[in-house]
Formats: C-alpha cells, structure tokens, sequence
C-alpha cells in the first residue's frame, strides 16, 4: 500500500480511515476543484477482486440517493475510485428524531429500490454506510454489491437476518430490508445494533409507531415490499390503522364464517324434525304434552312464594368526570374510605390487582430470561446459540410483548380513573387489618400465659408487617405501572 501514489490531480491527501479491504483518503481534486474522498484497494487480495467487480457494476448506476463514482482507475497492482468528501455519517449523528428518522428510512428505499430493480444487493446497509452530504442521506461503501440470484454470504454482524446468518437461506432483497430496519432502530433510540430490541418507550406516539414498524420488518422482513414501506414512513398513523383495518377485516370474517355454520346447522335441525314428524306423525300429541308442563310449572311458579334475596352491598363505582389521582383532596379520599368500607374484602382487592400487574410480572419475567441468555454464550457464539434455543421463546415473546406495550397505554385514562379504588381500598384493608389484630389480641389477653403472650403478639405483628408489607409491595409496582406514559 505504501508504493501506491496517487494521481497528480489528487494533491493534499490525508487518511481518514482504513477497513479490511483498503485504505481511504481525503484529497483535493483539482479537475473539479472539490475536495473528494479516495479508497485504494489492493488487487493482490481475494477481497479487492470482489470489490473491483462490485464497484465497476456500481458506477454505472446513477440515483440522488446514492454517492456517486466520480472516478474510477486501475494502476499497477491496485485500483482506486473517488467519490464526493461527506460531512459526517448517520453513525456519528446518535439519536434522530422521528421524523428525521423517516426522511433518512424513504431515501434509503430510494436508493435500494433503484439497486434492486438493475438486479443487485447491497448487503452492507449500516449506519457507517449511510453518507449525510448537503443535508441529504446517501447510501455508499459498494464493495459488497452482488447480484440478486445466487449471493454469497457477506455483511456485519447484528445487520445480517438470522436465516441468513444461520445458513438456512441465500441472501436476498428481504435482507437489505431488515438491515434497514436495524438502521433505522439505532436512530431512533440512539442505541447500539447489540441492544436491539431495547426501548425505553417514554418517546411520542409517532415515535411509538414507528418503533412498532422497525420490530415487525425485523422480525418478518420478507412480508415487507419497498413500496409499503415507504407509504409508512411518509404517512405518519398508516401502520397502525392498517393493522386496525386487517384485525376487522379478520373480525368480519370470522363473523360471517360463524353465521354461515349457525345457519346450516339450524337448516339441518330443522330439516331433520320435519322428517322425523312424517315418519311418525305425533307432533301434535308433543305440542300437547309440552303445553301441559309449561302450565303446570307456571302455576307452581304462582303459587309457591319465592325467597327474597338479600341486598347486595354496592361496588365502589367511580363517576365519569373522575379528576387524576393528583387532584383528590385528602378529605374527600377519607370520607369515600369511610363510606366503603362494609363493601370491600381482601379478595377484591387481590383479584383487581392481579389484573393491571399480569403484564408487568410477563414483561419481567421476558426480560430476564433474554437477557441471562445473552449472559450465558461467549460474544463470538452468541447469536447462533441464542437463535436456536432462545429464538422461539424469549426473543419472540418478549417482541411480542413491546407490541402489546401500545395497546396498554391506550388503556392509560381507565387505569387513572381506578387509582381511586386502589387508594381507597388500600385504606380499607390496613383498618380492616387493625380491627381483626385488635380482636386477636384481646383474646390472647384471657386464655395464655405472659410467655405465651409476648409469643402471640410478635407471631402476630410479623403476620401483620409480612401482609402489609406485601400488599404496599403490590401497590407500589401498580402506581409505577400506572404513572408509565
């Protein structure tokens, strides 16, 4: 590399990087008197030959959204090709909006839209690659293009689809997609392509949605076309409300499905008694007798007085103009904990509960199972390890379940307006608590020993703080899950 010179128009050189492949530079080119940037890339490895053939198949495209081959040469035993010097790359940018994160998602398509349709895969899209010149994003670093039909293995890691990188399939247009949606992740959260699929989801709801876009193109990428695609990014809402369209589309048919069975088995039925009529001919005599009960059991009916059911205690039920948790004055909280108390029991409390903490008990649980599996394999074996006994379980559950994050949210208003119940019966349950204590102790007082007593009592005081240490414990981790955006 060190016998190599540049052409006399290239003046001022300086390197700026080196790959495995070559080395690139920053020089000033004085036949279009604009500062360009220069890889040089020896012919005697493996790996330039490849680059070599990629780069002369490159050139001859032409799009806005990719960086161009200003120039293009062999000398000796290495060849070189310029191209425009970019201010900076989508890698050294960190988090982006998201709405910056779809203009760059819509000129990334662009751009492999055009490579597709002359029938070649990039296969190295990644934050590194993608060009920020003039304000506008640029997909570049041709060296692994390929054709479509019969690719080779070939990419970086964390950017490769698993059937891919498992061997299971060749690469093709789906994988450029799916690197794309990587990109895409580490630019909306600014974290690296390792953490995937981390969200702290405290963004927008445009943010959310598109987060909700980027795991489902990773996670079934080949469902996804360029075109759909870019209709999601530049229509913020679409991905959703198609989503929405679809669940009904799948409700009415099912619907109908259940209709048309509902139907026949009623034509069926009746069909049936018709025969069964003519070939014994006593309907009138079953019309009869069937009469002859239904009066007989509305005269028992009359004439036997039926019990009087006890009144049912009312539930605790909130108004619907409810004002938040933070507005309740503490006297009305005290009067409404006096009013219900006769109607509230430790049952009631448990199972409503149990409702709003099922998904945060699921969601923990996801999370430490995936993340002891990312633990338990050494980096260089971690993604193929984990995709064959983790990818169906943990993984796929825990996506899942960062879908589901949305749907709960939406539920956030209903949740607040129960924050009430929750305090009210918090209060509820520690009198109760006190009441059944005080009862216990009064009798301990007259049937045991002074020994037997400080026995009771502290056997007593640990059942007390155990329970209410317990039930805060719950209550806490409700309000957290309620106070969540």
């Amino acid at each position: 590399m060190k016998s190599f010179e540049l052409p006399p128009h290239l003046t001022e050189s300086e390197m700026i990087g080196q790959g495995s492949s070559g080395i690139v530079y920053s020089a000033l080119d004085l036949r279009r008197k604009e500062k360009v940037a220069v890889k040089v890339i020896p012919l005697a490895a493996k790996a330039g030959e490849k680059e070599l053939e990629a780069v002369s198949k490159y050139r001859q495209l032409h799009h806005p959204d990719m960086v161009p081959v200003l120039e293009f040469a062999i000398e000796d035993d290495f060849f070189f090709y310029t191209m425009p010097l970019a201010g900076s790359t989508v890698a050294k940018c960190g988090k982006l909006s998201s709405d910056e994160c779809r203009r760059m998602g819509v000129a990334l398509l662009n751009a492999l839209e055009a490579l597709h349709d002359a029938g070649f895969l990039h296969r190295d899209v990644k934050p590194e690659n993608i060009l920020i010149h003039d304000d506008h994003y640029l997909l570049g670093d041709p060296g692994l293009l390929a054709p479509c039909v019969n690719a080779s293995f070939a990419g970086t890691p964390g950017f490769i689809p698993p059937a891919v990188r498992n061997q299971e399939k060749c690469p093709d247009q789906a994988g450029d997609l799916y690197a794309l949606g990587k990109v895409l992740y580490c630019t909306l959260t600014g974290n690296s392509v390792e953490r995937f699929p981390e969200y702290s989801g405290d963004g927008s709801r445009d943010e959310a949605e598109l987060m909700q876009l980027i795991l489902d193109l990773c996670d079934r990428p080949e469902k996804y076309t360029i075109s759909r695609l870019r209709k999601y990014l530049l229509h913020p809402g679409s991905f959703l409300n198609d989503r929405q369209e679809k669940k009904r589309t799948r409700l009415m048919v099912a619907i109908t499905l259940l209709l048309v069975v509902i139907s026949g088995t009623a034509i069926h039925l009746s069909v049936k008694k018709r025969q069964t009529e003519t070939q014994t001919g006593k309907p009138a005599v079953q019309t009869t007798e069937t009469a002859a009960r239904e009066v007989k059991q509305d005269v028992h009916k009359t004439d036997t007085p039926q019990p009087e059911q006890p009144d049912k205690p009312e539930k605790l039920e909130l108004p619907e103009n409810q004002p938040d948790s933070e507005e309740i004055p503490p006297e009305v909280m005290k009067i409404t904990v006096i009013r219900n108390i006769p109607v509230t029991n430790d049952d009631e409390i448990f199972m409503f509960d149990k409702k709003l903490q099922e998904y945060s008990d699921r969601r923990f649980r996801y999370v430490t199972e995936y993340r002891n599996a990312k633990k338990k394999f050494p980096s260089s074996e971690r993604s193929k390890q984990m995709n064959i006994q983790y990818g169906k379980t943990a993984f796929y559950r825990f996506t899942e379940l960062e879908k589901q994050a949305e749907i709960l949210r939406s539920h956030y208003i209903y949740w607040k307006r129960r924050y009430l119940d929750y305090t009210t019966r918090l209060h509820q349950l520690e009198k109760l608590s006190k009441l059944k204590l005080k009862k216990d102790y009064s009798y301990i007082f007259t049937k045991h020993s002074p020994e037997e007593l400080r026995l009771k009592q502290k056997e007593a005081q640990d059942k007390k703080d155990s329970f209410r240490e317990k039930l805060l414990k719950n209550y806490r981790q409700q309000l957290e899950l309620l106070q969540q955006p």
